[in-house]
C-alpha cells in the first residue's frame, strides 16, 4: 500500500476516536491502558498468525527511540482524553491536530528539511483557525483547560512523529508492538495508583468500545501510521 494512502487511512480512523471515547464511561487512565494493552496484544497476534518473526536485533538497536516514542504516545493519549472532558470534541480535535504544524515548524531544525511556501501558508492558516476556534478574539475562551490539554497532547504527538524518523531498519509490525507495549508498561503502574478498579462498572457496551479502541483505533491505525514514517518526508 502506498504510504500516502496509509497515512490517509490512519487519519480517517483516528478522527473517530473522540466520538468513541465519549461513550466509554471510564477514567482516562483506564481507557489509555486498555487501548495500549489491547493494541499490543492484537499486533502480537497478527504477527504470530501471519508467520512473521520479530527481529530482536533491530529492536535492540532502536530500543531507546522506540521506548521514548511509546512513552510519548501514551502521554499524548492521556492528555487528549482528558481534554475531551474539559471542552468539546470539535475544539479538542482541532487543537490536537496542530501537531503536524509543530512538526513542519520543527522539521528544519530537527530533520534538516526545508519549509516550502505552501507549507508555511498552511501553518499560518492552521494557527489563524486555532485563534478563531479558541474564542480568543471575542474574549471568551471555550474550555480553556481543554485547549491547554489538547495542545499539550499535540506536542507529544509531534514528538512521536519526530522520534519515528530516527527509527532505522525496524519493520512496521515490530515498531508498532514495541511502541504500544512501552505505552502499556508506563500506564500499568499509573492506572493502578490512580484508579480504584473495584469501583468501576464494567458494561457490555463499554467493554466492546474498549476493544474497538484497542484493535481498530490503535492496532490497525498505528500499524498504518508507523508504516508510512520512513517512506515520507
Amino acid at each position: 500500500m502506498h504510504p500516502k494512502i496509509q497515512v490517509l487511512l490512519s487519519m480517517l480512523i483516528f478522527s473517530t476516536v473522540g466520538l468513541t471515547v465519549r461513550f466509554v464511561e471510564m477514567p482516562s487512565a483506564v481507557v489509555v491502558l486498555a487501548r495500549a494493552v489491547l493494541g499490543t496484544l492484537f499486533m502480537l497476534g497478527f504477527v504470530y498468525l501471519t508467520g512473521k518473526v520479530i527481529n530482536k536485533e533491530s529492536i535492540r538497536a532502536n530500543a531507546k527511540v522506540l521506548i521514548a516514542s511509546g512513552i510519548a504516545l501514551g502521554l499524548n493519549w492521556m492528555l487528549l482524553f482528558e481534554a475531551f472532558s474539559h471542552t468539546t470534541i470539535a475544539v479538542a480535535v482541532l487543537c490536537y491536530y496542530l501537531a503536524p504544524v509543530f512538526v513542519i515548524v520543527g522539521s528544519p531544525f530537527i530533520l534538516k528539511e526545508r519549509i516550502t511556501g505552501l507549507q508555511l501558508g498552511c501553518v499560518l492558516g492552521a494557527l489563524l483557525g486555532m485563534v478563531f476556534v479558541s474564542g480568543f478574539i471575542d474574549g471568551e475562551l471555550r474550555g480553556f483547560w481543554g485547549i491547554v490539554l489538547a495542545m499539550s497532547a499535540a506536542v507529544f504527538y509531534a514528538s512521536v512523529m519526530f522520534l519515528n524518523k530516527f527509527v532505522k531498519g525496524v519493520s512496521t509490525y515490530d515498531s508498532t508492538v514495541m511502541q504500544l507495549g512501552s505505552a502499556a508498561l508506563v500506564f500499568i503502574p499509573y492506572a493502578l495508583l490512580t484508579v480504584d478498579f473495584t469501583s468501576l462498572e464494567w458494561t457490555t457496551k463499554g467493554l466492546m468500545l474498549l476493544v474497538v479502541l484497542g484493535v481498530v483505533h490503535t492496532g490497525v491505525a498505528y500499524a498504518l501510521f508507523f508504516g508510512s514514517f520512513t517512506k515520507l518526508p
